[in-house]
């Protein structure tokens, strides 16, 4: 299989020879039309001297057409005499005498008309004499019976007509043309394979590499091409191991859901007996003193807690079903930052809340999701700092967006937000973010965790 730049070589010997070959034609037909000239030339010289033969054939010193010499045809024409003298010798050049002693010599030692052809230009001042290319000459010459002789001179134009050298170099100047587009073509494959295979290389080791585009169309578009598969390739690879990322989170969340569903049981039944009994023990002992009466509510609120903590491992592990109902997001939004108000006010904190909108959601399962991102943007915001709420809703999607001017989490351990158990916090559990994930997943969205500027935002999304 041949490659593209061997096609250019052949193409560019192809034409090489194109060249040659009409050239040589161009010469050729040239030389062909040289000689058709000469020989048209050989046949007026030769016609007029016959004519010169039998219009006048004594004429002799007295005649009256000495006076003056006489042109006819496309030369001059005249006789010289035995005794040396001429007539129309007066306009003739140095060449031209040369040619015309020869045909007179050779028409003297023969019968009938004598043609020789030789180089000479016509004499100046005659008639029709404008063509720069007449250099050639053809004289025919005769003697007559009273021993003078006859000699009438055609001009023939010699060498190449101009018609034909404009030919001939339009010939060349294409065949060059041709040569070096020809040789430019292979210089310009030659570079763009070499652009394409240096960003192959590149692709092999990183597919966000930048492609160079070379100058040829054709390549070009090759290029362009490899680029978009680069793109593609590189989209398909960060949606794999996106998949790959949701696919361990599920099994993390699938095994911590067993784990979950088995202690939740050993831990509920236990919990129920005993908040039972306190609550007994509460009621039968109504004049306990002080220190007992305080100690059963501490231990109603941690055995409340650790039941709330069962219970956000079932959200979190996918166990608890999603009860939709018709909600107003600004309403409970507002509601929340209200209740959150005493520890925004401590840190000296504000709350926007901005947009409206209504949607079937959780609302028990929704309040916890807000509650945890309200409480992590008070606790990261700066002092006199604004936690900023957006509610949206679009169709089948309500979306609910938290801004604070806190400094956001490390990047190195952004990605670790939402894994159960992790906490930037001394005091924290690590299920809020896990547990607010869980729920907008429940509702077929996510929750995302963003950072612009000195914009701290996570940005949740429900579906219908």
């Amino acid at each position: 299989m041949r490659s593209l730049r061997q096609r250019f070589v052949v193409l560019s010997v192809f034409a090489l020879l194109t060249l040659v070959g009409a050239l040589a034609a161009v010469v050729g037909l040239a030389q062909t039309s040289l000689r058709a000239r000469l020989e048209r030339g050989e046949a007026m010289a030769e016609a007029e001297v016959l004519r010169m033969l039998s219009e006048h054939p004594a004429l002799g010193p007295d005649d009256p057409l000495m006076g003056a010499p006489r042109h006819r045809g496309r030369g001059p024409w005249g006789v010289r005499f035995a005794d040396g003298r001429e007539l129309g010798g007066g306009l003739l050049s140095p060449e031209l005498v040369a040619v015309r002693d020869a045909a007179l010599a050779r028409a003297a030692g023969a019968e009938g008309v004598v043609t020789v052809a030789g180089e000479a230009g016509p004499p100046r001042g005659l008639r029709g004499n404008r063509r720069p290319l007449e250099r050639r000459v053809v004289v025919g010459a005769a003697r007559r019976v009273d021993g003078a002789r006859v000699w009438a001179a055609v001009y023939v134009p010699a060498g190449v007509d101009e018609r034909w050298r404009g030919a001939v170099a339009l010939l060349a100047l294409s065949a060059v043309i041709l040569v070096g587009l020809a040789l430019r073509g292979v210089a310009s494959l030659r570079d763009g394979a070499n652009t394409l295979r240096r960003s192959l290389a590149a692709l092999a080791g990183d597919l966000a590499a930048p492609i160079e585009r070379p100058e040829m169309t054709e390549l070009a578009a090759i290029s362009d091409g490899i680029a978009e598969l680069a793109r593609a390739l590189q989209f398909e690879r960060n949606e794999q191991a996106r998949l790959r990322e949701a696919l361990n989170a599920r099994e993390r969340l699938a095994a911590l859901g067993r784990v979950v569903a088995g202690v939740s049981h050993e831990v509920r039944n236990p919990l129920a007996s005993i908040k039972l009994k306190v609550d007994l023990a509460a009621m039968e002992l109504a004049e306990q003193p002080p220190g007992v009466a305080q100690d059963l509510r501490d231990v109603g609120d941690e055995i409340a807690r650790l039941d709330r903590l069962v219970s956000d491992l079932l959200v979190i592990s996918g166990r608890r079903a999603v009860v939709r109902a018709e909600t107003d997001l600004r309403a409970l939004c507002e509601a929340r930052c209200e209740l959150a108000g005493p520890l925004a006010a401590q840190r000296g904190v504000r709350f926007e809340v901005e947009g409206a909108g209504r949607f079937s959601l959780d609302r028990d399962a929704v309040t916890r999701l807000v509650d945890n991102l309200l409480r992590n943007a008070v606790e990261a915001s700066p002092e006199g700092g604004v936690v900023r709420v957006e509610v949206a809703v679009d169709g089948q999607v309500a979306r609910l967006a938290v801004h604070d001017q806190g400094a956001g989490v490390d990047p190195s351990r952004a990605h670790e937000l939402f894994e159960p158990f992790f906490t930037t916090r001394p005091s924290g559990t690590g299920l809020g973010l896990a547990l607010s994930r869980a729920v907008a997943v429940a509702h077929g969205g996510t929750l995302r965790y963003e950072r612009r500027g000195a914009t701290t935002t996570f940005r949740a999304e429900f579906g219908a």
